[in-house]
C-alpha cells in the first residue's frame, strides 16, 4: 500500500478526466457547429479550416472522438477500481462506485457538453487541431473502427453515401433568416425573405391589368396625342394601332421631350422614336423576369397570354418594389383606387391587385388565389353579388359597395374593426 505513488496517480487521474472532458466537449461542438459559420471563419482561421476538413468525414471524426473518450474513461475506471481494491472494503464499495460515477458525470460529461452546446463553433475550432493530431496518430485504429462500423450499418441497408447534403431548402433558408433575429435589421430581413419568394410569384400577380394600361393610339387625333404626351406621368408608353393587341412598340418620354425642345417633333419623328416592344409570357416568375430584364437591358414589358394577346404590363420597378417595398411618395394619399374615409374605413377599387394592396397598406389579405380584390371576394362568395354584401376577407371586415359588368367595382374595408372583433 505504501509503495503506491499517490501524487502520480492523482496527476494521471486529473489528466484523464481532462482528456475525457475534452473529447466530450469536442463531440458536441463538432456535431452542433453551424457549417456555414465555420465556412465563413475558415477564410481567416487555420483551426477553423481544420474543423471544416474534419466535418467532411463525420464517420472518421466520430471514430477518433469515441476512441479518445473511451480510452480516457476506461483508464479512469481501471485506476479507480485498483484504488478501490486497496482502500475500500465491504459495503463501502457501492458508495464508492456511486460517488465515482457521479463525479465522472459532473466533471467529464455534463459541464463540457453543456459548454460545447452553448459555443459549438468555438469549441470545434479549439479542439480541431488536437483531434486532427489524434486522428493521424491513431489512424489505423480509426480506419478499422470506421470500416467495421460501416459494414455493420450495411447489414441494415444503410450506407454512408446516403448522408444528406448540406444545402438548405428555400423553407430552411427562410427559417435561418427568421432566426437571425437582431443580427439582421427587420427591413433587411424582409428584403431577404422577399428575394427568396421571388421564384414563387408570377408576373401575373403584380402586373398592371390591360384595362389600366396607359398607352397611345397612333391612329388617334394628333392634337390628342400631343396633349397626352405633355401631361403623361409615365416614363415609357406603349404605342398601339387601335388596340393594345396591335402594339407597335414603346416610346420613352424623355426622347419625345428632347424632340419637342429642338422643335423637331412631328408625326414622322414620333414614329421614328418608337422602340421595339418587349413581350413577356404570362406565368413567368419574378426571379426569372428580373434576370431577363437585366439581360435585355429593358425596364418594361407587355405581358401576353398563350394566344399572343396583351393581358397586362410589368415594369422593373414593380419587381423591385416586391423586394424593397414601396419607395415612392405616400401612395395612399395619391392613388384614386385607395380612398381613406373619416370613419377609419378604406374605399378600394375592386380591380386593385391584392399583393399591391397588401404592400401599400401593410395588410395581410389572402394573396395565393385570385390576383385582384374583386376576384378574391368572388372566390370567397362563389357568386357575383347583386347588392351590398358584408363578409370577412381574411381577418378584414369587408363590404361590397358596387358591382358593374360582372365584377366588383367598389369595396369598403374596415381595418379599425379587426381588434374590436377579436375582443
Amino acid at each position: 500500500m505504501n509503495d503506491l505513488n499517490i501524487p502520480l496517480l492523482a496527476s494521471l487521474l486529473f489528466f484523464l478526466f481532462f482528456l475525457s472532458a475534452f473529447f466530450s466537449a469536442a463531440e458536441i461542438g463538432f456535431m452542433a457547429a453551424n457549417p456555414y459559420r465555420l465556412k465563413h471563419l475558415a477564410k481567416t482561421s487555420f483551426a477553423a479550416r481544420s474543423a471544416e476538413a474534419l466535418l467532411k468525414y463525420p464517420e472518421r471524426l466520430i471514430s477518433v472522438i469515441l476512441i479518445g473518450n473511451n480510452f480516457a474513461n476506461i483508464s479512469i475506471s481501471v485506476i479507480l477500481t485498483f484504488l478501490a481494491t486497496k482502500y475500500v472494503d465491504g459495503a463501502e464499495d457501492l458508495v464508492f462506485t456511486i460517488l465515482v460515477t457521479l463525479g465522472s458525470i459532473i466533471i467529464a460529461e455534463v459541464p463540457p457538453k453543456t459548454l460545447a452546446a452553448i459555443f459549438p463553433e468555438k469549441v470545434a475550432i479549439i479542439s480541431a487541431i488536437p483531434v486532427r493530431i489524434t486522428l493521424y496518430v491513431f489512424f489505423p485504429l480509426v480506419w478499422v473502427t470506421y470500416f467495421l462500423s460501416n459494414q455493420l450499418l450495411k447489414l441494415f441497408g444503410i450506407s454512408m453515401s446516403q448522408k444528406s447534403g448540406g444545402a438548405l431548402s428555400k423553407e430552411e433558408l427562410k427559417t435561418a433568416v427568421y432566426e437571425a433575429g437582431k443580427k439582421l435589421p427587420r427591413k433587411h430581413r424582409a428584403m431577404m425573405l422577399s428575394i427568396i419568394d421571388l421564384e414563387q410569384i408570377a408576373i401575373d400577380e403584380i402586373m398592371v391589368p390591360k384595362k389600366d394600361i396607359v398607352g397611345i393610339n397612333i391612329e388617334g387625333d394628333w392634337e390628342d396625342i400631343m396633349s397626352q404626351l405633355e401631361s403623361c406621368q409615365h416614363t415609357v408608353l406603349p404605342i398601339f394601332k387601335n388596340e393594345l393587341n396591335n402594339t407597335l412598340g414603346l416610346v420613352h418620354i424623355k426622347d419625345i421631350m428632347n424632340l419637342m425642345a429642338s422643335n423637331k417633333f412631328d408625326k414622322t419623328s414620333f414614329k421614328d422614336a418608337i422602340d421595339d416592344a418587349y413581350f413577356v409570357p404570362e406565368g413567368t416568375s419574378l426571379a426569372t423576369q428580373l434576370i431577363n430584364f437585366q439581360k435585355s437591358k429593358r425596364r418594361l414589358g407587355l405581358v401576353v397570354n398563350e394566344y399572343g394577346d396583351v393581358i397586362g404590363l410589368v415594369a422593373l420597378e414593380d419587381i423591385l418594389e416586391e423586394i424593397v417595398g414601396e419607395y415612392t411618395t405616400d401612395l395612399v394619399t395619391t392613388r384614386k383606387d385607395i380612398i381613406p374615409q373619416t370613419d377609419g374605413s378604406i374605399l378600394v377599387d375592386g380591380s386593385i391587385n391584392v399583393r399591391f394592396l397588401n404592400r401599400t397598406m401593410g395588410w395581410e389579405l389572402p394573396s395565393t388565389g385570385a390576383k385582384t380584390l374583386s376576384g378574391l371576394i368572388i372566390d370567397l362568395l362563389e357568386f357575383i353579388p347583386d347588392n351590398q354584401v358584408c363578409l370577412m376577407v381574411g381577418n378584414y371586415p369587408t363590404e361590397v359597395m358596387q358591382t358593374q359588368d360582372n365584377r366588383i367595382k367598389t369595396v369598403r374595408i374596415f381595418p379599425e374593426l379587426i381588434n374590436e372583433l377579436k375582443n
